[in-house]
């Protein structure tokens, strides 16, 4: 018996715009480490048996070099966000490096403080999904064949990624 039920609901969330926009209204960089049970509440739907971080994997420097060199992304991310900045772009979230959690979300303690504060909502935090896992075997780079940019989310047109990072 696993303790989960025969048709799990899972959550995802964008880790980067979520710990961006828990940073903004906090006036000050917030990590895994920092989210409180109240911000877990909020973003937590009922009837959610597991939460995702989708994209709390360390990114590919070089992933982010590719996407930086392409003009044609640049032009595509300024059409988006006319008031786009260098900090804003920091690489696809499937374009991962390594499958550990990234410094800028907090590194291995912040993941480990998040499933444990997680764990106290009595909900499951999990580490990579299945798609996640599959993307080891195509990696970005200079000789992967993956695009480095969010695809399209939920029928909606592809559109870059947009991260903000709190002004301290």
């Amino acid at each position: 018996m696993t303790g989960w039920p025969a048709r799990p609901v899972i959550y995802e969330i964008d880790t980067a715009v979520w710990l961006g926009d828990l940073s903004r209204a906090a006036g000050q960089l917030v990590t895994l480490a920092d989210v409180t049970g109240s911000d877990w509440d909020a973003i937590t739907p009922d009837g959610a048996n597991a939460v995702w971080l989708m994209g709390v994997w360390e990114r590919s420097p070089a992933g982010l070099a590719l996407t930086n060199a392409n003009q044609e992304l640049q032009a595509s991310f300024r059409e988006a966000l006319p008031d786009l900045r260098p900090e804003d772009v920091i690489g696809s979230p499937y374009c991962v490096r390594r499958y550990v959690a990234d410094d800028m979300f907090g590194g291995r303690s912040g993941l480990a403080a998040a499933r444990a504060a997680h764990r106290r909502h009595a909900q499951t935090l999990r580490g990579p999904s299945v798609a996640e896992r599959a993307h080891r075997v195509r990696p970005c780079g200079p000789h992967g064949n993956r695009t480095p940019i969010q695809a399209h989310e939920r029928g909606r047109a592809a559109t870059p990624l947009r991260r903000r990072r709190a002004q301290i």
